[in-house]
């Protein structure tokens, strides 16, 4: 019994991260990191943990970094600008990357 409520509590806890991690009602706000297109369209957002009582903003920007090039890669080759939002802040930050043809 232990192990099947154990379990039920990690399946749970593994769908509401995903979700939370998708959804892009999201951007822009504390505790966030945020990635959108050219056109100011929002590509991907990441929630952050806390640590030590502060947002955790290093390890959720990596995981961004990789989706946001994953995602735009699947559009195919050629170099793609986007920008990033770390929280509420209301300045982003320009980035370009560059896929190569598969």
């Amino acid at each position: 019994m232990i192990a099947r409520s154990t379990f039920l509590f990690i399946a749970i806890t593994s769908t509401a991260s995903l979700a939370i991690a998708d959804d892009k009602s999201k951007a822009g706000t504390d505790g966030t990191v945020t990635s959108y297109d050219q056109s100011k369209a929002v590509l991907a957002v990441e929630v952050c943990d806390k640590k030590d009582g502060d947002w955790d903003y290093s390890p959720c920007l990596k995981v961004l970094r990789e989706r946001t090039v994953a995602l735009l890669c699947k559009k195919g080759a050629g170099t793609y600008k986007w920008s990033f939002q770390v929280g509420s802040e209301k300045s982003t930050l320009s980035q370009s990357t560059t896929c190569a043809s598969s």
